[in-house]
């Protein structure tokens, strides 16, 4: 569902929308290329450099045992995190079409940079994995000791079973004990929203880090956003570190033709009027410096093909009016990615200036 892209964008009229009919595959970019993109004070259209190939995002998570994610607000770490558990969960039932298939199905890539042989899959070498989605905002608040005391790998551990314990599978918290030596990807979102002073936040690194020492077998996946990890003391020992990069053209076509392709039939409107609708909101995109800018992130293009792309081509400003509907993303100019904020009131005028 929509909730799996990101709960403030869902609504109740979108309760059908699966996020297997809709994902786009993300890419990571390097460190330094991120940071000069801040530094310009806004998120660009990332296109690939002639002769440069961007990991995607899954290459990343194959080729390391102890992956940090970064990103944006609106980058789709969450989105990420949610894709890989609902793939490896439908290739362990049997499922269709949600798998490892669609899991490593070729990145999108711009016309200028396709290969003779044709598109290749992403790689993903890795055995049959149990997945388990931890969002350490709830850990920190029901499963660390009290303030002073040191955390470890145990009160990750109770706190997840304990989850398991009110739900369906309860019997399986023996078995995914067992898996923590076996072998897991544990995925650990959002360590920026820990709430609470930097002792919790301490907590959070000692649990984690020790989980890792303990069970050496699993795969641990953390996920931040960029600028709450630049803290010396806040980043993780002896994981490896990506950026997820904004999307490239090609990626936000395809997301545009994924999104008209499963929502048109639901809305029971015929494939030519699908059709022109999709392509009318990409050419709105192609034509808008700024609207590209906020294409760019996969939160805000989520929201707009709800909206009627002919508006949105005439007035760019009626594509923010939707996009701020259940929050404001007010930018500052020179102010970079933190200038974004939450907030229930209007888009202010500097917004599309």
């Amino acid at each position: 569902m929509l909730s799996g892209v990101d709960p403030r964008v869902a609504s109740e009229a979108d309760t059908r929308i699966e996020l297997s009919a809709i994902y786009t595959s993300l890419s990571t970019t390097e460190p330094e290329v991120a940071e000069k993109a801040r530094s310009r004070g806004h998120a660009e259209l990332v296109e690939p450099q002639q002769g440069a190939r961007r990991l995607s995002a899954l290459a990343q998570l194959n080729r390391h045992e102890r992956l940090v994610m970064l990103g944006d607000p609106g980058s789709g770490k969450s989105t990420f995190v949610n894709f890989v558990a609902q793939c490896l969960c439908g290739q362990a039932l049997g499922h269709a079409t949600i798998n490892v298939q669609r899991l490593t199905e070729p990145q999108p890539v711009d016309d200028d940079d396709r290969e003779s042989e044709g598109p290749r899959p992403q790689p993903w070498d890795q055995a049959e994995l149990v997945p388990v989605i931890v969002t350490l905002r709830e850990f920190a608040a029901r499963g660390l000791p009290p303030d002073g005391q040191a955390a470890n790998a145990q009160h990750l551990v109770n706190f997840i079973k304990a989850q398991l314990a009110d739900t369906p599978v309860a019997e399986f918290a023996g078995h995914l004990e067992q898996q923590w030596f076996a072998g897991c990807l544990v995925l650990l979102d959002g360590l920026d929203e820990v709430p609470g002073a930097h002792q919790r936040r301490a907590q959070i690194k000692q649990a984690v880090e020790d989980f890792a020492t303990t069970f050496g077998q699993a795969r641990l996946l953390v996920t931040s956003r960029t600028y709450a990890y630049q803290r010396q003391d806040w980043q993780l020992n002896d994981f490896a570190v990506a950026e997820l990069a904004p999307f490239s053209r090609a990626q936000i076509n395809l997301f545009v033709e994924r999104w008209y392709a499963h929502i048109g039939p639901l809305r029971k409107l015929a494939t030519d009027k699908i059709e022109a609708q999709a392509r009318e909101l990409k050419q709105s995109i192609a034509n808008s410096p700024r609207l590209s800018e906020f294409a760019a992130r996969p939160l805000l293009l989520a929201s707009w093909p709800r909206s009627t792309p002919g508006a949105m081509a005439a007035c760019p400003r009626s594509a923010n009016r939707f996009t701020t509907t259940r929050w404001t993303c007010c930018w500052k100019l020179g102010k970079g990615p933190r200038s974004w904020r939450v907030s229930p009131r209007p888009a202010c005028r500097n917004c599309w200036r």
